[in-house]
């Protein structure tokens, strides 16, 4: 069985970078003004349950698919046994559909959802065919809820107005988006309402409203994260809040672009990614093929900005990753 895999969310600059250089190579690359609406960017591992009408169940991680004897973090395990949810198939119109969500909670990753009581599965998410459903209310209707193991995250926020085409306009959104991820940081909204417990926030995720394309919807939904979950920061040295960057940062050098990627949540959700939070001489390659893939997904802007190419930054990237978990190792 393949996998059906949820789409790598691009950053504010890099959705915007990515539109300017198919306007100008195509004169159709920026899309009208479009209304969006935020989540808020639940700290976990992203996961998947596929469901067929016949009762199968199939569990993914972000890169594979999950059994109970070959699992990540018991996800595979909790989809085979006591799945918390089940589907009202008279709301799909076919025979498969794919529930996207994170599977976070205590063991999983940092931040305020790993104080909740128990894993839990967040749902953000359905895909049926090559059509995506992102608002809450038709997830309720088509995703029975059965356990306190299941969540559909709600939406955070009000409503986004984002021309693509007006760089003033792209401006006001950004600032918009920097004072909500600030808040955001500072106490994750969502856990604290719906867990009582106050802790930091990753971000948020914001979804085009009427796009239900996944081709159109992957492209331009984007992501936006706190400093304290990406080097790229949004405050400056007065702690004031700025807006969400609209263009790619420009490293100097090699090293500024290695400190700008290889940050120390990267690192440490490459050990949670790819070594299950364990510091193992044996996982060593592993950790640093995660990492390495990890920025060459995420960099691509920065690299063309900065006049970089992976073969220039790829053996230092390495060897930035591989000296951080030697010395973690050394530690243990």
């Amino acid at each position: 069985m393949s996998m059906i895999k949820w789409c790598d969310i691009d950053f504010l600059h890099t959705v915007y970078r990515k539109l300017q250089k198919r306007e100008e190579k195509t004169g159709n690359g920026f899309p009208d003004s479009l209304v969006y609406q935020a989540k808020v960017k639940v700290h976990g591992a992203n996961s998947a349950v596929q469901c067929f009408r016949d009762g199968l169940r199939i569990a993914q991680g972000r890169a594979r698919i999950l059994t109970p004897d070959d699992d990540e973090r018991g996800f595979g395990k909790w989809v085979h046994s006591r799945l918390g949810f089940s589907i009202r198939w008279d709301f799909v119109g076919n025979d498969r559909c794919t529930v996207f969500g994170e599977w976070c909670g205590p063991g999983v990753m940092a931040g305020a959802i790993s104080q909740i009581p128990r894993r839990t599965f967040v749902i953000f998410a359905l895909r049926v065919g090559s059509k995506v459903v992102v608002d809450p209310e038709q997830l309720q209707r088509i995703v029975s809820v059965e356990s306190d193991e299941v969540k559909i995250l709600p939406w955070h926020h009000g409503l986004f107005v984002v021309n693509w085409r007006n760089r003033e306009s792209l401006e006001v959104v950004a600032r918009l988006l920097g004072e909500l991820v600030s808040q955001v940081e500072d106490c994750d909204p969502w856990v604290k309402q719906e867990y009582g417990i106050e802790g930091v926030g990753e971000g948020v995720v914001l979804y085009p409203l009427g796009i239900s394309v996944w081709r159109d919807f992957s492209r331009l939904v984007f992501k936006a994260k706190g400093d304290k979950h990406r080097k790229l920061g949004v405050k400056d040295k007065s702690n004031r809040k700025k807006a969400i960057p609209l263009d790619p940062q420009v490293a100097k050098s090699i090293n500024e672009f290695v400190d700008m990627f290889v940050t120390e949540s990267r690192l440490e959700q490459g050990l949670e990614e790819a070594c299950g939070g364990v510091f193992d001489s044996k996982l060593k390659g592993k950790f640093i093929a995660w990492i390495s893939k990890d920025v060459l997904k995420e960099s691509e802007v920065e690299r063309e900005v900065s006049n970089l190419k992976w073969i220039q930054v790829a053996r230092d990237i390495n060897r930035r990753a591989a000296q951080w978990y030697q010395g973690k190792i050394g530690e243990s």
